[in-house]
């Protein structure tokens, strides 16, 4: 299959690098990956990683080889397809994927097509995203520091 250069790597620095612009564009649908990648750069942990169309950065697939599914960003179909095909040839094992319903699902019709192999849905998942906080209501009272005779209210 020819279509868009994907660059495999294992280097979570590189791709927070080439990447880290797209993935902040929509930090809420980017949330886990973020999370990861920083996490990996800060105490190293194996990781496979690959970069769609890395000269304009259209997608990123991560794979911790530990028995999770793979976590991709939304992208077009047509990249999706091609990071695919890149991982079906080098002959990883994925034993799932997660990401965005439509980049999810077009990724494991890709994958049981380059495969040979079947998928089926196993749940759906949801990130909720916090837009506005309410301070609880004021309370009477004052803070103070908890003295001996504090102890069995603080134990109970």
């Amino acid at each position: 299959m020819s279509g868009p250069e994907v660059l495999a790597t294992e280097d979570p620095r590189l791709v927070l690098d080439l990447a880290e612009d797209l993935l902040t564009r929509d930090p809420v649908a980017n949330n886990v990956m973020l999370t990861l990648l920083h996490a990996r750069v800060a105490e190293p942990e194996p990781g496979r990683y690959w970069v769609v169309d890395p000269a304009s950065v259209a997608g990123v697939v991560f794979h911790s080889p530990t028995g999770f599914p793979a976590l991709v960003s939304p992208m077009a179909a047509g990249l999706v397809d091609a990071a695919v095909d890149v991982i079906a040839r080098a002959q990883i094992a994925l034993p799932g994927v997660n990401g965005d319903a439509a980049t999810a699902a077009r990724f494991a019709g890709a994958w049981t097509e380059a495969t040979k192999s079947a998928a089926a849905p196993e749940r759906g998942q949801r990130i909720y995203e916090v837009r506005e906080v309410s301070p609880p209501p004021r309370s009477s009272g004052a803070f103070r520091g908890a003295t001996a005779e504090d102890t069995a209210l603080l134990t109970e």
